[in-house]
């Protein structure tokens, strides 16, 4: 088996400490690759919570928009990842709090 490849942990770890070094310079081509990097799981993360595209859509750039404003507070105590989504799941608690969406199915009336 060729491990040429996979990913190497200790590269994946110096990509991440680049990428978030970038984004501290306020680098916009990092923060265009972190958003594409983010955009399909992190929409179907934040989808599994909220069943309304539009909102999830504004969640999602309301999470990418902190990460992009508070990325010097981020302190590395976990990966990148687990903080990113852990902002999306705290804004989808609050506005899936302040929506009106029923739990059960719809039916016609």
């Amino acid at each position: 088996m060729n491990n040429k490849n996979l990913p190497n942990s200790a590269s994946t770890e110096q990509s991440e400490t680049d990428l978030i070094i970038r984004l501290r310079n306020r680098d916009i081509k990092a923060f265009e690759e972190l958003y594409g990097e983010y955009r399909k799981r992190l929409s179907h993360f934040i989808s599994s919570m909220i069943h309304k595209p539009q909102v999830v859509e504004e969640v999602f750039n309301d999470t990418m928009m902190v990460v992009w404003q508070k990325i010097n507070g981020f302190a590395g105590a976990s990966k990148l990842s687990t903080w990113i989504y852990a902002i999306a799941y705290r804004k989808a608690i609050r506005v899936r709090s302040k929506i009106d969406e029923p739990i059960a199915s719809k039916t016609n009336c």
